[in-house]
């Protein structure tokens, strides 16, 4: 080995050490602020000039009250203790140049020798998508509850404001003019007089260029990121900045290739407010609602004369899978490590059913139940269900509410089976070892026993955040040791036979 006789000559001088520090405060991929004892500004990194719009030359010396809308050495005082010490806290807003950035921003704060060193951490688009989640799970029991194709359509505009801090919702049905005109039909938020002069029609150039027209003519999304700068805004742009909407989004309301019946419009007041994630999200939503608004419309004709009943009766059905389908694919969205899970259950669950030889009916009921057996989860927070590691009691007991949740959700709905019971009773064994209510034997129905063994055989198969997957011999073991115990015997039996014979497999993907 190659000895160095002056170790010394090989280290860095003071010089070279602070420049690497330097190097290194610059590159970090947050953004970074440094404060001295009295809160001013001593430097600042590249990522906090790019995400909040300063030039590092106009932040020296300023005190961080002035850069921010809370009063943030407050913030920091409150929030540290004695000594060398790292404390994380929330604010929104930041300032710049006299406006107001709405921004939601987790603060971590590192003090040593009377400086601060503040990691700012942007949330806003996480919580925008979160907000969006909220809403559009709302906006799927509203979907289940309402009474008629009103009652929907106003129950979902008051559910995005509530929950989706939207500034302005509202729903518009295309009408059959010769205009082809959008008339407003629900609407919620802050709307002061805005739909009065709305006069959207597809036939005049001028009006059919905004966002609703565009979503109505190409069907799919249309976004104006900025009123006051858009073009195609102008007709409604001194309207709409008086009522503080600053974007929008139009998402029109048909399904695959269907002709749009109408568009929901979100107005927002900021400036960018829809990312690629929440216009995703809001897409599954305007899809589901148009689901409704199909099946109440289906309701409404199954009254006009009894010739139309058969008819119609299918169409119901039909549009019932689809709904339910829709439901099924936006609790899997909220989740993506358990992405198809309802799906390979209920693939797994009728297979299972048909092999015991239930048809009809009874097979029908299966699908509908094992297709909604975890509607309940739109109701646990998303960073419980996704979060990798083993999880506490709390959150396991959290987790387990959803049964309940479910059933609470889908019991007023006339579906022609017992489909809230099924959902209830998903997770039930039959020694009374299950849960939420520890039924046992003949108390669980035969529907909710298949949809036992198909849960535990998928999870036990399927990757979790927390574990790899277990493989299909652990899980077919499991149910062997544990048939006529805690599953029943017969669908154990059928399941079995299914694997063993190979006439039955997952789908790859996402497994």
């Amino acid at each position: 080995m190659t000895q160095i006789k002056d170790p010394a000559q090989r280290l860095p001088d003071q010089t070279q050490i602070d420049e690497l520090h330097q190097s290194l405060f610059q590159i970090m991929p947050r953004a970074l602020l440094f404060l001295d004892a009295r809160f001013r500004v001593l430097d600042c990194n590249t990522e906090f000039i790019s995400q909040y719009y300063f030039f590092n030359q106009e932040l020296k010396g300023k005190f961080a009250q002035s850069l921010f809308n809370a009063p943030i050495n407050q913030l920091i005082t409150s929030h540290l203790g004695k000594g060398p010490t790292v404390e994380t806290f929330s604010f929104e807003s930041i300032i710049y140049d006299g406006l107001f950035l709405p921004r939601s921003v987790t603060c971590i704060v590192t003090v040593t020798q009377g400086a601060y060193l503040l990691e700012l951490i942007d949330d806003t688009e996480r919580l925008r998508n979160e907000r969006a989640a909220q809403a559009i799970g709302a906006v799927q029991i509203a979907m289940l509850k309402a009474v008629s194709e009103e009652d929907l359509m106003h129950a979902v505009v008051n559910r995005m404001i509530d929950l989706g801090h939207y500034r302005f919702a509202w729903i518009g049905l295309l009408q059959n003019d010769d205009k082809k005109t959008m008339i407003p039909v629900a609407y919620a938020g802050f709307e002061d007089g805005y739909l009065a002069n709305i006069d959207i029609n597809l036939t005049d150039p001028q009006r059919y260029r905004g966002p609703t027209g565009q979503a109505l003519i190409m069907n799919k999304p249309s976004i104006c990121r900025n009123t006051e700068l858009d073009p195609n805004f102008a007709p409604w742009r001194d309207n709409a900045l008086k009522r503080g909407y600053h974007s929008s989004i139009a998402l029109p309301l048909s399904y695959l290739d269907n002709p749009p019946i109408g568009a929901i419009m979100l107005y927002s007041g900021e400036v960018n407010a829809f990312d690629q994630r929440e216009v995703e999200l809001l897409i599954n939503m305007a899809t589901v609602l148009t689901f409704g608004i199909n099946m109440r419309r289906a309701e409404h004709g199954l009254k006009q004369t009894a010739q139309e009943l058969q008819i119609n009766l299918k169409k119901m059905k039909r549009i019932i899978t689809q709904t339910v389908d829709a439901l099924a694919t936006s609790v899997d969205i909220r989740d993506p490590y358990t992405a198809g899970h309802q799906r390979r259950v209920t693939k797994l669950a009728v297979a299972i059913a048909d092999e015991m030889g239930l048809k009809g009916e009874a097979l029908h009921e299966v699908t509908v139940a094992a297709s909604l057996h975890d509607i309940g989860q739109i109701t646990v927070p998303t960073e419980i269900l996704s979060r990798p590691g083993k999880l506490s009691a709390i959150e396991i007991a959290i987790i387990r509410t959803h049964a309940k949740a479910g059933y609470d959700i889908i019991k007023d709905v006339e579906f022609p089976w017992p489909i809230a019971e099924i959902v209830y009773q998903h997770h039930e064994k039959m020694d009374g070892s299950g849960y939420p209510r520890g039924l046992k034997g003949d108390e669980i129905v035969m529907s909710a026993r298949i949809l036992m063994v198909a849960n535990v055989v998928e999870a036990m198969m399927s990757h979790r955040p927390y574990r790899p997957s277990l493989g299909q011999k652990a899980a077919l073991d499991e149910i062997m040791k544990n048939k006529g115990l805690q599953y029943d015997e017969q669908v154990v039996d059928a399941c079995l036979r299914l694997f063993e014979e190979n006439r039955f497999e997952f789908d790859q993907e996402n497994h």
